[in-house]
C-alpha cells in the first residue's frame, strides 16, 4: 500500500495522478481541501454558477476574496474553497472526492488523509 505526505497542490496532483493509496495532505492545503470537499454537495445551478464565475474570472487573473464573496453567498461555498477550485480545477476537486475518502481530518493540526477508495474502478 502506498503512501504519500504532500503540502503542495503539485504534490497532491502528482499524488492522485501516481494513484497513491494514501494520501496525507498538510498544512493550509488540507485546510482549504476540507472547505472544498462541500464543492460535490452543490446542486448544478450553482455549480454551472461557480463554474462559469472561474472561467469568466481566471484569464482576466482576477480573483481576490472581495470578488469571490457575492460567488460564494449565491453558491454557499466558501470562499477558500472557491479560491481552491479556481487554483486547482473544479474537475480536480471532483475527482479528488471521488476516488478517495477522507478518513481523517484535524483542524487544529492542519492534517487530512484521504485512502483510495477501493470499490474506484480507476
Amino acid at each position: 500500500m502506498s503512501k504519500r505526505r504532500v503540502i503542495t497542490k503539485e504534490e497532491l496532483k502528482k499524488a492522485r495522478k501516481d494513484k497513491v493509496d494514501i494520501i496525507i495532505v498538510e498544512g493550509n492545503l488540507a485546510k482549504e481541501l476540507k472547505a472544498a470537499e462541500k464543492i460535490r454537495t452543490i446542486g448544478p445551478v450553482a455549480m454551472a454558477t461557480l463554474t462559469v464565475f472561474i472561467a469568466t474570472l481566471l484569464p482576466s487573473g482576477g480573483i481576490s476574496a472581495a470578488v469571490v464573496a457575492p460567488i460564494a453567498a449565491v453558491t454557499g461555498v466558501d470562499v477558500v474553497a472557491i479560491i481552491l477550485a479556481a487554483s486547482l480545477g473544479i474537475g480536480f476537486i471532483l475527482a479528488i472526492f471521488k476516488e478517495y475518502e477522507v478518513i481523517e481530518f484535524d483542524g487544529k493540526e492542519m492534517k487530512m488523509k484521504l485512502e483510495r477508495r477501493k470499490d474506484k474502478k480507476v
